[in-house]
């Protein structure tokens, strides 16, 4: 159903049931805006529609399947079983059913609103979509294309809502002016689409439609890709804007669901447009917690537990029945500093900072090797990552002198300057389990080099609020860095002077860098001036970069032709199969 590409995307996967071979997901929160391209090449006028391929057909001889992913080419497949115990496994109403959970309630119906996993779930497209090269590709537009400010997108005509309604221009164009802002729900939602340039989306045939923005704006396709752009069936919203209920175009048509702190059902949609689903129905199951997650994927309950923490990878080959498989996504794990509050107001300090901490031991001893070091904000498997940066190495007989340069004299365990300690506030949330056990590391490691570091572990909103009313100096956050959208003008959310993740952070070039990142069309143009964004900030250092981290997940052996998406933008259920 959704193209998974004949080639390498930007990420390792790893089979994990057997031995592994090697090793190598939106943010917490949305905040502004993101792009488009990624292979450098225009995607303004990119017009395939996806071949969605069977996995079947791409095992080996043993009937397992290569779950390796390489840059340059490599077979791309489902997880592998036992050909010959591949079928059905009935429920007692005769359907097969895949159970998944993971740590995201599914707290909305609406795209636009909480945290909707809707779109994961298939039951929600939109206009264009992300395939499994990472490539921007037409779902509902069969083509697209872009004169200075004008966007043209031709629609498909074989669609239907789930609810029997034509899918046309009409229709998305009213889901369109609802996701830019035309309406009361949308600035209620607050989404960071309502703050892109657009000026208007017009009806041009029964099956064009236009969209209008202010000034140029070469994101905009690869934001089309993102939930709050879905096509919903206008008889779904109400006269006051707000959806009444779930009803897209995807291969998955939304059941029922209990308000989001249970289970979320959807169900295959007979006529859908594209290849129909493997699977019956779905069940998706809100856990929040990681270890109820992998008591249930290893004693049969669930199909498929996402985001399992790193101690959890013996445990579950272990099982009788159950494995593990890993990829990394284009994630980042990394220390956003408050470059306004003392200390870290000092860029001494903060270079000492990211000196001081060992990457590599804490690798190796809280994430058990399955991340890899980061160097700048991407890792070179994404096609804009600068490529030659030299980042802060484990050194702190380096932080020491630098410390020691800007005045930060130790007086025992703890260095001061002007009779004021070198203390700041390290924050971070639980539902990573690592996060703090992590920080618990920092504070061991910084404080052999005169640092005193006090650790606080909250949930996500009460560390967030710190962070944004300056009690937190620094906090560890685990955000998507490409995907959402996927576009370079990702690093907008975290460096551009009107965004706030650094706190206090300011830059008049870059500033103007990715505001003239988000007019350009010409990919090479653009590549320079992030390159440029990359450099400026690796010495000024408003972010540490950490790791980029490895995603895991356990499957139930009984499963197959389940292959996660390199940037978690669907949850591939659509080649599913489930033997006994």
């Amino acid at each position: 159903m959704t193209d998974r590409g004949s080639g390498a995307a930007f990420l390792g996967v790893t089979t994990m049931s057997e031995p592994a071979t090697s090793e190598p997901r939106t943010g917490e929160r949305d905040r502004l805006t993101d792009t488009d391209a990624a292979d450098r090449k225009d995607v303004l006028d990119r017009k395939d529609t996806p071949d969605r391929k069977d996995a079947a057909d791409r095992t080996d001889d043993s009937g397992r399947v290569s779950r390796r992913r390489v840059l340059g080419g490599a077979a791309t497949a489902g997880l592998g079983a036992v050909a010959g115990c591949l079928g059905r496994m009935d429920d007692e109403d005769g359907e097969t059913t895949v159970r998944m959970a993971s740590r995201w309630a599914n707290d909305s119906i609406d795209p636009m609103s909480g945290h909707t996993q809707l779109q994961n779930l298939e039951v929600f497209e939109t206009l264009v979509a992300i395939d499994y090269d990472a490539e921007l590709v037409g779902r509902l537009a069969t083509d697209w294309s872009t004169s200075g400010r004008t966007w043209t997108f031709e629609l498909r005509e074989d669609v239907t809502f789930h609810d029997g309604e034509p899918f046309d221009a009409e229709a998305m164009a009213t889901s369109l002016r609802r996701t830019f802002g035309a309406s009361d729900a949308a600035k209620t939602a607050g989404t960071s689409l309502t703050t892109l340039p657009v000026e208007s989306v017009d009806v041009e045939g029964e099956y064009t439609v236009s969209i209008t923005t202010t000034d140029p704006y070469a994101p905009l396709a690869a934001h089309l890709t993102r939930r709050y752009a879905a096509a919903m069936s206008p008889e779904s919203i109400g006269e006051d804007g707000q959806i009444e209920d779930a009803v897209g175009t995807g291969p998955f048509r939304f059941e029922d669901w209990d308000g989001g702190e249970g289970t979320t059902t959807v169900s295959a949609y007979g006529d859908y447009h594209g290849d129909q689903a493997a699977v019956d129905r779905v069940e998706y199951v809100y856990m929040s917690d990681a270890q109820t997650r992998e008591l249930s994927v290893r004693n049969g309950e669930l199909d498929i537990a996402i985001q399992l923490p790193p101690e959890a990878v013996d445990r579950v080959e272990d099982a009788e029945a159950a494995g593990i498989e890993t990829y990394q996504p284009p994630r980042l794990r990394f220390f956003a500093f408050n470059v306004e509050a003392e200390p870290t107001d000092d860029l001494a300090v903060r270079k000492a900072f990211n000196y001081g901490y060992d990457t590599a031991a804490i690798n190796d001893s809280v994430l058990e090797g399955l991340d890899v070091p980061a160097v700048g904000p991407w890792s070179d498997q994404v096609p804009w990552s600068h490529g030659d940066l030299e980042g802060y190495d484990h050194d702190p007989d380096r932080a020491v002198e630098i410390l020691e340069g800007a005045g930060w004299e130790l007086d025992g365990d703890v260095r001061y300057r002007d009779g004021d300690p070198l203390a700041l506030t390290l924050w971070t949330y639980t539902t990573r389990a690592a996060q703090p056990v992590i920080c618990e590391a920092v504070q061991q490691q910084l404080g052999e080099i005169g640092f005193d570091v006090e650790v606080r572990a909250t949930e996500y909103g009460a560390m967030d609020d710190a962070r944004l009313n300056g009690e937190a100096n620094v906090t560890l956050e685990n955000w998507s860095m490409y995907g959402r959208p996927p576009d370079p003008d990702r690093l907008t959310v975290f460096f551009h002077s009107e965004s706030d993740m650094a706190v206090g952070y300011e830059n008049d070039r870059v500033d103007e860098l990715l505001d003239e990142g988000r007019r350009t069309v010409d990919p090479d143009a653009r590549k320079a001036m992030y390159d440029e964004v990359q450099e400026i900030v690796m010495e000024e250092v408003p972010l540490g970069y950490l790791t980029y981290p490895t995603s895991i997940v356990g499957l139930n052996d009984a499963l197959a032709g389940w292959q996660p998406h390199p940037t978690d933008y669907e949850w591939g259920f659509d080649d599913v199969t489930k033997g006994t």
